[in-house]
């Protein structure tokens, strides 16, 4: 027929795999990090930084793979590894903070991922260098331009 609905049979099992890295990186004590368990923790960033693009569908898994960057962010490796695929995750946070709604798209679900996109950005600021990096730069001048920035502020400031 003319209408086509298109099924993610894949959406749950990434959903998962995203939860159980999620798990391992709650799981590892306050002193150290899953990335003291992993050989290369970069390609570890790199894989969830690859999570911030999903489609629009995925914005519980997005939201989940931005909590995620912000926990390893807290460390110095991950720190390191953030800082090394800073570029990818910048311009994901800012096509997110700068993208309105589509038609057909929940308005609600896009300004909530807008603002998470930026409490994710007000998150990493503390990580040292990251003001420095032009991409990042660029996703705090459009953020700090937004209408959700004072939102997000208060909601970053609180967590």
């Amino acid at each position: 027929g003319s209408f086509k609905h298109v099924v993610d049979n894949g959406r749950e099992v990434r959903k998962l795999a995203y939860e159980c890295v999620g798990t391992l990186i709650d799981g590892i004590g306050r002193n150290r990090s899953v990335l003291d368990y992993v050989g290369d923790h970069r390609s570890l960033v790199a894989k969830l930084a690859l999570g911030l693009g999903a489609p629009e569908a995925d914005l519980d898994i997005i939201n989940s793979v931005r909590a995620m960057i912000i926990k390893l962010a807290k460390s110095p490796a991950g720190q390191a590894a953030v800082m090394a695929n800073i570029d990818v995750i910048a311009t994901s946070l800012k096509k997110t903070a700068t993208t309105g709604p589509k038609d057909g798209q929940d308005k609600e679900k896009v300004v909530e991922g807008q603002r998470h996109a930026i409490v994710c950005a007000l998150k990493l600021e503390p990580v040292p260098g990251i003001t420095q990096v032009a991409k990042f730069q660029e996703l705090m001048t459009s953020a700090r331009a937004s209408s959700h920035f004072a939102v997000a502020n208060r909601q970053a400031s609180a967590e």
